[in-house]
């Protein structure tokens, strides 16, 4: 009994030990890392002088990590844990809302919040995200409630809207159609601005 104990103890330490090279030295899939991209600036046009402020965007929380989140039908979604978020979705999506509003309103004074206190503004953007996401092989799904509001953070304009775009089958092009729907609630926000 203790022969044989002892030979399967020798046979796993061999075992092991031919395992461990092919362990240590074999090669991982490397993480890539993704960034939500804003509009590119127009040619210089003439400066509009209203300034806006951007909240800070509220996110769900099955949105809130590093990873890309997949769609998978309504009660489903897919975590990739190699494909990420160079910087926090949150901060992402509302770094690329301010660079858009800033190129469609052609405007250099619209700042994300909290900013420093001596700015001073016209109109306050605040968007809360429910969804926001691609389907592989299908679309991109951005569902978002947002409000303008005036100096006194009084409500002027309150929307639902859900924006959508082909998606392909890989995360960047996820990446991509989620700056495409981004962009387009940039346009309607910027377009109420205007109003």
């Amino acid at each position: 009994m203790r022969t044989t104990l002892l030979s399967v103890r020798l046979l796993g330490l061999i075992v092991l030990t031919a395992l461990l090279p092919a362990c240590i030295g074999g090669k991982s899939v490397p993480s890539r890392f993704y960034v939500l991209q804003p509009l590119a600036p127009p040619a210089a046009g003439p400066e509009d002088a209203m300034s806006v402020a951007v909240e800070p965007v509220s996110l769900p929380s099955s949105l809130d990590r590093p990873q890309i989140v997949t769609l998978r039908g309504a009660h489903e979604r897919g975590i990739a844990e190699l494909h990420r978020w160079a910087e926090p979705l949150e901060s992402g999506f509302g770094r690329v809302l301010s660079e858009n509003l800033s190129v469609l309103l052609g405007s250099q004074t619209v700042h994300r919040l909290p900013t420093r206190s001596d700015f001073s503004w016209d109109r306050v953007v605040s968007v809360e995200v429910q969804e926001f996401g691609a389907t592989p092989g299908a679309e991109c799904v951005l569902t978002a409630r947002w409000r303008v509001l005036d100096r006194g953070h009084r409500p002027l304009v309150a929307r639902q809207k859900t924006y959508r775009a082909p998606a392909g089958d890989d995360h960047l092009a996820h990446v991509e159609a989620m700056s495409r729907v981004l962009a387009d609630l940039s346009r309607e926000i910027a377009a109420a601005l205007q109003q």
